[in-house]
């Protein structure tokens, strides 16, 4: 991750007008990232109802949205956290996981899926504590939790 990279990200409050290119992130990360699920489970996709109540984040290189947050702010959770798979490993994720942190207060809780491997790494890298495991019906999670904004910057 260069200076430069993260230097041209903004992370601003979503706008109605990002709304479908938003959508279409979701659409594609959840795509990519949840190979096992089956085509039910791919079928329940819907950004709108998905975020329905949350307070979103969104992560822009120039114009172009290339991350997003949506958070759960009453129960300080972090709902979605999903960054444009060619946009991965420049900062984009560790700024909207900080911003997010800081709108809750800098304690918060998410759920991961044990399966997203990729995403635990980057929980754990970015100090987030494991307090528990689980089972939903989308698979065993791991529930992350942090009790103060652990990342600087």
């Amino acid at each position: 991750m260069s200076d430069h990279t993260l230097n041209s990200i903004t992370i601003s409050d979503f706008e109605e007008e990002e709304r479908e290119a938003v959508a279409r992130l979701y659409e594609g990360s959840y795509r990519a990232t949840f190979t096992w699920f089956n085509e039910e489970q791919l079928g329940r996709i819907s950004f709108d109802s998905d975020t329905e109540g949350e307070f979103i984040l969104v992560a822009k290189s120039g114009e172009e949205i290339v991350g997003f947050a949506s958070l759960w702010v009453p129960g300080h959770f972090i709902h979605h956290l999903y960054v444009n798979a060619a946009r991965q490993h420049q900062g984009i994720g560790k700024a909207l996981l900080h911003k997010s942190l800081q709108k809750l207060s800098g304690k918060a809780t998410l759920k991961c899926l044990v399966k997203n491997r990729p995403a635990v790494d980057f929980y754990l890298r970015n100090e987030g504590f494991r307090s528990q495991v689980g089972d939903s019906e989308d698979g065993e999670y791991i529930l992350f939790e942090w009790k103060e904004t652990p990342i600087s910057g």
